[in-house]
Formats: structure tokens, C-alpha cells, sequence
């Protein structure tokens, strides 16, 4: 319990930072958001940005954060449990710590947005009615993270530089919106620019991109439980 403590408290910690390093200049400029405008710069990069910071920063710190959390369970837990209820275990846990990253990541917004916003600014952005819609969306983000690490961590042989061949892969899909091929996971947060710049919500994009990301997610809860099922040698994480 301590040790997952630690790793939730160093989470809300870098995430505050980033949500401050990215808002420095607005806060220096604007002191107090009293209007929705100067609001929706505090939050453009933190919220409104799928790709560097959802999708690449903030999945890095998840991914490192989960990495740290399930290597506890080593060979004596698949020795014990069985691999199929071992790997279980595993996804299990990683849509478990995707959620809770997800409740932390928009919690620091609507603290932070306290602090630098005025209430009746908050309160016509409807944020907590979007705080509530951006938890699912980054869960099923994060979520897929969590269970693709799973996937990289059997075809790694249990080696930690999965973590690093993720976030590589994650900055390569980043790199393809160049050529407008948007494909990144973390696109389910998108709907956030709509929200905030015209007040307008499209829910087809939001419930479709996020079931796309799930079906996906389960595809490959499906592929992790038949690889780890056929090996045959257990492999210490090292």
C-alpha cells in the first residue's frame, strides 16, 4: 500500500508540474481567468492536446508508473496462481491504474482550475461535466496503454526496455499526424477542442473513438492471455 502511495503521489506531483510549465506564461499574464477565453488558454495544452501531452508525456509517466507497479509480481506469483490467472492479474491491474491516473490527471485540472479560474468561468464551461466525460475518455486511452505494455512485455521476454519500445511507438504515431494520418490511441480526447473553443460536444466522435480504442484494447487483452498461455519458460523481469 505504501509503495503504491509513493507511485500515486509522484504522479499528481509531475503532473501538477506539467499542467503549471505549460500554463506559466498564461499565468503571468492573465493572474486570475476571469473570462472563458483566458480560461481556455490555462487548459489548451493540459486538456486540448492529445498528442504531446496526453499522448506522449503523460503516457510515459503512466506507463513508467505501471511498470513500477506490477514488476512486484515476479516468478513466485506465476508459480503460485497459475499463468492464466497470473496474466489476469496483470490486465486487470493495468485498467485499474488507468483509471485511477485518468481520476488524478483530471483532478489536477479541476484543482489547479480553482486556483487560477474564477468559479462562475468553471461553472459556464460546464467543467465538472466535462471532467466527467474526460475520465472515460483518457480510461479507455490509458487503458489501452496499460494492456499494450502487457503485449510488449511478453514479446520482450519480461525486459524493462519494453517501456522505451512503447513510447517509441507512441512518438512514431505522433510523427504520422504530419502527413495527417491520425491514428494515436490518445485521440479519444480529442472531442476537448470542440468543447472549450465553440461550447459544442460532438458525441458521435467521442462514443466512436472510444469504442474503437476498446475493441482494440480487447483485441489485444485476447492476444496477451494466447501468448503468455503457449510459453513455456517463466522469465524473471529484469
Amino acid at each position: 500500500m505504501k509503495y503504491k502511495l509513493k507511485e500515486n503521489i509522484i504522479r499528481i506531483v509531475l503532473l501538477c508540474g506539467i499542467w503549471l510549465i505549460e500554463n506559466i506564461q498564461n499565468i503571468e499574464s492573465y493572474g486570475k481567468a476571469d473570462t472563458g477565453a483566458k480560461y481556455n488558454q490555462f487548459i489548451l495544452d493540459y486538456i486540448c492536446n492529445p498528442y504531446e501531452i496526453i499522448g506522449i508525456i503523460a503516457g510515459a509517466i503512466f506507463i513508467f508508473s505501471l511498470h513500477s507497479i506490477l514488476k512486484r509480481n515476479n516468478e513466485a506469483v506465476i508459480l503460485r496462481n497459475g499463468k492464466d490467472k497470473y496474466i489476469k492479474k496483470e490486465m486487470s491491474t493495468a485498467v485499474a491504474e488507468a483509471i485511477i491516473f485518468s481520476v488524478e490527471y483530471t483532478c489536477v485540472n479541476i484543482v489547479l482550475s480553482l486556483i487560477f479560474a474564477k468559479a462562475d468561468i468553471l461553472k459556464r464551461v460546464n467543467l465538472l461535466l466535462f471532467s466527467a466525460t474526460f475520465i472515460v475518455a483518457l480510461s479507455a486511452f490509458f487503458g489501452f496503454v496499460g494492456i499494450f505494455a502487457i503485449f510488449l512485455k511478453l514479446i520482450c521476454n519480461f525486459k524493462s526496455y519494453y517501456m522505451y519500445l512503447e513510447i517509441l511507438i507512441f512518438v512514431v504515431l505522433y510523427s504520422l499526424t504530419a502527413f495527417d494520418i491520425n491514428i494515436m490511441p490518445s485521440l479519444t480526447t480529442a472531442y476537448a477542442s470542440l468543447w472549450f473553443s465553440q461550447g459544442e460536444f460532438d458525441a458521435a466522435q467521442y462514443i466512436s473513438t472510444i469504442i474503437s480504442v476498446c475493441l482494440v484494447s480487447a483485441a489485444v487483452y485476447i492476444i496477451n492471455r494466447l501468448i503468455f498461455g503457449k510459453k513455456d519458460i517463466i522469465l524473471n523481469e529484469k
